[in-house]
C-alpha cells in the first residue's frame, strides 16, 4: 500500500501537484484572513488586550502562530493597543466604583503590564480618597458603624472593591 502511494505521488502530473498546493496556500490564506476579519469584529466592538484576543481567536483557529502574527499585525498598525485598552478599562471600572488595587489586579490577569497598569492609573490623577467615600456613603450612608463587626464587614466591602488600608482607615473611624 505504501508504494502505490509513493508511485502514485511520484507519476501525478505536475498540473495536479501544483493545484494542491495552491488549494493548500488558498486555505491558509482564507484561514489567515478569517482570523483577521474576527479580530477586527472584536475590536470593533470594544478595546481588548492581546492577550484576550489571543484568547477568543483561538477558539475559532487551532494555528496559535498564525493567531499570535495576526495580533502582532494589528498592533503594529495601530487597530489594537494594551494602552488604549488599560485607557478605557481603568476609566470604565472607575466609574463603577472600583478601587485602584482592584483595577490593576484585573488588568495584569488580562496580561497588562505592572508599568503601563501603574502608569495609567496614575495619569488618571482620580482622587481614589474621593471615590471611596462615594462608594462607602453609597453603601452605607451617613451612619456609623455600631459593633466591631460591623465595622470589620464594612472594612472588607472596601477592601473588596480594591482600596487600601490607609483610604478605608480615614473612612471608616
Amino acid at each position: 500500500m505504501k508504494d502505490v502511494g509513493t508511485f502514485l505521488r511520484q507519476h501525478l502530473p505536475q498540473e495536479e501537484q501544483q493545484k494542491k498546493e495552491t488549494r493548500h496556500q488558498d486555505d491558509s490564506n482564507s484561514l489567515s484572513r478569517f482570523v483577521h476579519d474576527k479580530a477586527i469584529a472584536l475590536l470593533a466592538r470594544r478595546e481588548h488586550s492581546q492577550k484576550e484576543l489571543q484568547r477568543k481567536l483561538s477558539k475559532h483557529c487551532d494555528d496559535p502562530d498564525l493567531v499570535n502574527s495576526q495580533i502582532e499585525r494589528l498592533a503594529q498598525d495601530g487597530t489594537q493597543s494594551d494602552q488604549r485598552f488599560c485607557e478605557s478599562y481603568v476609566r470604565m471600572k472607575q466609574k463603577q466604583g472600583k478601587g485602584p488595587q482592584w483595577i490593576r489586579h484585573a488588568l495584569r490577569d488580562k496580561g497588562i503590564s505592572e508599568q503601563i497598569s501603574s502608569a495609567q492609573i496614575d495619569l488618571y490623577q482620580y482622587d481614589w480618597k474621593d471615590l471611596a467615600k462615594e462608594v462607602y456613603l453609597k453603601k452605607y450612608g451617613e451612619h456609623p458603624a455600631d459593633t466591631l463587626k460591623e465595622k470589620a464587614r464594612r472594612q472588607r466591602f472596601m477592601h473588596m472593591r480594591g482600596f487600601c488600608s490607609d483610604t478605608i482607615n480615614s473612612l471608616i473611624p
